[in-house]
């Protein structure tokens, strides 16, 4: 992989003020925005505005037994999604296949149930109950991720009473460290089916949303060498596990760069990042990190306003259609040209 130069940093700086003016013609209607947030982006936050749990996953993970009420709406006609897994379902041994059955069980609960929003990362095993109790609609990744363990590892009927330190909810943060050290760069998955109602954010230079998501990270629970997903199940074609985590990467993020002034003309744009020279073709390239209105799906003005989500326009490669890690930009395109708005 080719380093980045401090001449090559300066031409980048350069290309971001001319993409600047080009976004600023041609979305300059746009309507106020949004903040680079975490529902755009898909990074994992904390948060202690959720609900406290109840209910019987909650009773089991602090060693209670569950109450006959819990029970009872746990195997009623209209169970909690915990009890819709599991209700009139045999784990049998522990083996990958099971496991990946009991995912995408999980994954088919939550994409009829559950919205994927940003705002609170689910970072333990009572986030999982809270999934599987019903106490919320909507989060991130790592409800899920820790709902899987949960139901591993609880006691029959209600979970495949396994053996807790076999499962461990990772998150997968991209190949690429910032700068060469510290937090990774983040990934681009592939997002086709829109799954737990989490469109794409992921738009070609001609403004049409394509099936494919920028992740800062993304959160799986592991098992015998395999990375179980219940956020995207068999979404995307696949098994509902990875063999290995760069495995969930449509593209990898080599680097970014955040320009020194991030407002351009009427429109906010946060930072370009570019994948890397292995990423497929299509995804090849430089992409500018801009803030769409979800109300009207306009770029926006406002990058401190909260109803928005921020999305990647891109790839944008040099002049001769071949990415490289240079931003060498042949200035005289217009990459943008006629586009007023997201479509």
């Amino acid at each position: 992989m080719p380093k980045i130069t401090g001449k090559q940093v300066a031409l980048g700086v350069t290309a971001v003020f001319v993409v600047g003016l080009v976004i600023w013609r041609f979305f300059g209607r746009s309507s106020p925005s949004s903040s680079l947030s975490e529902l755009g982006r898909g990074i994992d936050t904390s948060s202690t505005s959720r609900p406290p749990s109840t209910g019987l996953y909650n009773d089991l993970i602090n060693d209670r037994e569950p109450s006959p009420t819990n029970i009872d709406v746990w195997s009623s006609s209209s169970p909690t999604p915990g009890g819709a897994i599991m209700n009139g379902y045999a784990f049998g041994g522990l083996t990958r296949g099971n496991v990946t059955t009991l995912s995408n069980r999980l994954y088919g609960q939550a994409n009829g149930h559950w919205t994927w929003e940003g705002g609170g990362a689910g970072d333990s095993p009572s986030a999982g109950a809270k999934f599987l109790d019903g106490n919320l609609q909507a989060g991130e990744c790592g409800y899920l991720a820790n709902a899987l363990s949960v139901l591993l590892t609880s006691d029959n009927p209600y979970g495949a009473e396994q053996d807790n330190g076999l499962f461990q909810v990772v998150t997968y943060s991209g190949k690429y460290p910032t700068r060469g050290v510290g937090s990774k760069n983040g990934f681009i998955s592939a997002h086709a089916n829109t799954p737990l109602n989490l469109e794409p954010n992921v738009y070609t230079t001609l403004g049409v949303q394509v099936p494919f998501y920028w992740w800062g990270n993304h959160k799986v629970m592991s098992y015998d060498g395999r990375y179980f997903d219940p956020t995207y199940g068999t979404s995307q074609g696949g098994p509902g596990y990875y063999p290995d985590l760069e495995s969930m990467a449509a593209a990898q993020i080599f680097s970014p760069v955040v320009p020194g002034d991030t407002q351009f003309g009427d429109i906010a744009v946060h930072s370009l990042f570019m994948t890397d020279d292995a990423a497929p073709r299509a995804l090849r390239g430089v992409y500018i990190v801009c803030f769409e209105n979800t109300s009207n799906q306009q770029l926006s003005t406002d990058a401190r306003a909260s109803t928005n989500r921020s999305i990647a326009i891109g790839p944008i490669c040099e002049s001769g259609g071949n990415a490289s890690n240079s931003f060498n930009f042949d200035t005289s395109t217009n990459y943008l040209a006629g586009i007023d708005r997201l479509t």
